[in-house]
């Protein structure tokens, strides 16, 4: 499988691990949620599950660092990745 490939399911899963948690806001009844959808491995399921606990750690911390709102942090996220999805093309 390709990079690539990988990536993409990763990034799918991750999306619909925040659809879980909309339905029932409890990470860990996503989580198993997500263990059920065949696309993923159960290490890769605990993976995407780190992935969204460092997300929201960050959002906090920045949050409280610097007295800004979620938005803001959404807001300074998005730049980070445009600034990195950027780079490569100058």
């Amino acid at each position: 499988m390709s990079e690539s490939n990988n990536s993409n399911r990763l990034a799918s899963g991750y999306h619909k691990l925040l659809e879980y948690l909309h339905e029932k806001p409890q990470i860990d009844h996503a989580l198993e949620r997500l263990s059920e959808w065949e696309e993923l491995s159960r290490e890769e399921v605990s993976n995407i599950g780190d992935y969204l606990k460092r997300d929201v750690e960050d959002a906090a911390n920045f949050m409280e660092i610097n007295r800004k709102e979620l938005k803001d942090w959404l807001r300074y996220d998005l730049y980070m990745i445009e600034g990195t999805l950027g780079e490569p093309f100058f």
